[in-house]
């Protein structure tokens, strides 16, 4: 599906993340007519040479890089000399698109405030739950007022982030829910390979005991160490936690690393770091467990561990509600509960039949309403109507 229009799109990030995957999803549907502007270096642009979707990195300033959704007054207003430099490099790279699509909520505040400068609709895909667990209330604020001043259209990635959306405030018209798309047929592609599936399962697990996986980028409200201590309880498993810290945020992984030898479980649990084959370390699992400790907007890992057949275990919180139907498709669990987890990975154990009949509701579930043909088809129709 392609469109006559020139697409800009815009993110913070230089290492990808649910939403700079669907943001080459789309850059891959609508063809040379969509670039990408990323505010960092990082992994994310060897994924776009790999689909040879053009770019361009213009490098944040610091102040803007090290802030976070949870900063207070001070440090917003330190961030407005270099977030209107930043501003000044939208407009002018805007000059040669029809539509700007933002990514991020640093891309979006960037965006609004070169509006005037560049004159080009915006479309705010908002990816994240704007809530008080994820952002003080003048961040929130000041979402808000920009997105009814400066946004053509936005789109929130579950019915948790509209309702926490309204919530807060945020407006109604022009407001669509669309899943995030997950490319079905690649990951069926990759389960093909199952002697490289195989291989993951013996290196990780050399044993041959059932594999557990937590997968995503490794932060505090992620759960990891929810995990671990969920691993410890039960016996007769390994774990691998897979993903990277980034955000200035090597403490906590450092901290999951001390957890591991206090509780005893060094010889069986792994730390992979950044991965490319998410889907084949999924399938090579026995149980991938999703343990965010406050609510999800969506949930991606969830909805790709489904695709690959993996038995999911979920917190009950956020996006993740709309994707486990708890008992049928998964299991959920209340968040940050480390024996609620550990009896629901006991469970799966217990009961490989029950498991694997799960697993396969969970893939055509995952399949039937959370596939990439569906994220780019509504997404187009809202970029070819401005």
């Amino acid at each position: 599906m392609t469109t006559m229009k020139k697409v800009l799109f815009i993110t913070h990030a230089g290492n990808p993340g649910g939403a700079e995957y669907k943001m080459i999803s789309l850059c891959r549907a609508i063809g040379k007519t969509a670039e990408a502007m990323l505010f960092q270096h990082g992994h994310l642009e060897t994924l776009l040479q790999e689909e040879n979707i053009g770019f361009s990195v213009h490098p944040m300033p610091s102040r803007i890089t090290n802030f976070h959704k949870e900063n207070g007054l001070v440090k917003i207003l330190k961030m407005v000399p270099p977030t209107l430099s930043m501003a000044g490099e939208v407009a002018r790279e805007a000059r040669h698109y029809d539509i700007v699509v933002c990514m991020s909520q640093k891309s979006f505040i960037i965006a609004s405030l070169a509006k005037p400068l560049m004159k080009k609709p915006i479309v705010w895909f908002m990816n994240d739950l704007l809530s008080p667990e994820h952002f003080n209330k003048i961040l929130i604020l000041l979402l808000v007022v920009l997105s009814r001043i400066t946004a053509s259209h936005i789109v929130l990635n579950s019915q948790a982030s509209y309702d926490a959306w309204i919530k807060s405030g945020g407006r109604r018209k022009n407001v669509n829910i669309i899943y995030s798309g997950i490319d079905g047929g690649k990951i069926d592609s990759d389960l093909r390979d199952k002697e490289e599936i195989n291989r993951h399962k013996k290196a990780f697990s050399p044993d041959g005991k059932p594999l557990v996986g937590i997968f995503g980028r490794i932060t505090s409200w992620k759960g990891q160490d929810v995990f671990l201590e969920a691993v410890a309880k039960v016996a007769g498993i390994n774990a691998m936690i897979v993903g990277d810290c980034f955000f200035g945020e090597d403490k906590y992984l450092e901290s999951l690393k001390d957890a591991v030898k206090s509780l005893g479980i060094e010889s069986r649990v792994t730390f992979t770091g950044h991965r490319d084959d998410i889907e084949k370390l999924m399938a090579a699992c026995d149980i991938a467990a999703h343990c965010s400790t406050a609510p999800e907007p969506f949930g991606r890992v969830i909805v790709e561990a489904m695709m690959c057949g993996t038995p999911v275990i979920a917190a009950n919180a956020g996006g993740a509600r709309e994707i486990v139907i708890d008992g049928e498709t998964g299991q959920l669990t209340p968040p940050g509960e480390v024996q609620a987890l550990a009896e629901a990975m006991q469970k799966y154990l217990d009961r490989p039949e029950w498991a694997a009949q799960m697993a396969k509701k969970a893939k055509a579930r995952a399949k039937e309403l959370f596939s990439e043909d569906a994220l780019i088809e509504k997404s187009m129709k809202i970029i070819d109507n401005l």
